[in-house]
């Protein structure tokens, strides 16, 4: 067994209000003995005030002028969402292992567990795939000019552990390919090229499923704040919103498509809860 490692747990957000504050303190309470870092994404503006120590304030300058592509459909950092990754161990090379959480996920996990085990298992990326097909994928099309279309390996990068290795490698290989003469549809998006380029040169993987249950764990539909209660047996939840964020989100596919799922988790919420069953004995019983 090797010595246990130097981790750090960061959380992406881009503001501090009550929500992300809940989240960020869920967050710190499963992280372990890893130290827990606030990135704050302040390009559309100032995040807010907290009085927490470790904070990394960043804009998308930080990155540009450090040679990283401003190709990007939307904002920088949510195409690129690796890009992050890579300020931070700029500013922190001291960590063996990188934990990397979005602020809509949340981890019941013990974070200090998987990493011990990562680093013994000498692993250097743990994610979930994303079950799609490349002819399925959104964002095919943006890999094939550095990676063939058979080797395309999205992941989902919302919760995901590194080894110092394998940011380094990411990280050369992003400025490397910036150099080139590459058009906006050709730029990798950051959550299929982490997977890809790891996977192309054979950096040790492994699926986030192959650790606990992942049953509402993917871009959509969302998970309301409230159903955490339900959902403690879940390694891992994302989307997790609340308020006028998860309407956006329900919604965001069109009314139907939003109210259709609206049903349907009801529906599921109904029948787990044994209410159904219930109504329907009852029935019998008259």
């Amino acid at each position: 067994m090797q010595p246990n490692p130097s981790y750090a747990v960061i959380f992406k957000a881009f503001t501090t209000d009550k929500f992300v504050e809940r989240q960020f303190a869920r967050l710190s309470q499963a992280a372990g003995d890893g130290d827990v870092y606030l990135m704050l994404d302040e390009t559309d503006g100032p995040a807010g005030h907290t009085d927490y120590d470790k904070v990394i304030r960043y804009t998308d300058a930080d990155l540009l002028r450090r040679g990283f592509s401003p190709l990007t459909y939307g904002a920088l950092f949510w195409y690129n969402a690796d890009y992050p990754l890579y300020y931070f161990q700029l500013l922190h090379p001291e960590y063996d292992v990188v934990v990397m959480v979005e602020y809509d996920a949340v981890v019941h996990a013990d974070i200090g567990a998987m990493v011990r085990d990562f680093h013994d298992s000498r692993l250097d990326f743990i994610a979930q795939p994303i079950e799609k097909s490349v002819d399925e994928y959104w964002w095919t099309g943006s890999m094939t000019r550095f990676y063939e279309r058979a080797q395309v390996r999205p992941f989902l990068i919302c919760f995901a552990v590194f080894s110092a290795r394998a940011i380094q490698h990411l990280a050369s290989c992003r400025l490397a390919q910036g150099k080139e003469d590459v058009a906006i549809a050709q730029w990798p998006v950051g959550e299929c090229f982490v997977g890809t380029e790891l996977s192309v040169r054979q950096f040790r993987i492994r699926h986030l499923s192959d650790a606990g249950r992942l049953t509402r764990y993917d871009w959509w539909p969302p998970v309301h704040e409230c159903e955490l209660v339900d959902r403690k047996q879940d390694m891992v939840l994302h989307p997790v919103l609340n308020g006028r964020r998860y309407i956006n989100s329900l919604f965001k596919n069109g009314y139907v498509t939003g109210w259709v799922t609206i049903w349907r988790m009801n529906l599921i919420f109904l029948v787990t809860r044994g209410w159904l069953r219930g109504l329907r004995d009852r029935l019998r019983r008259r």
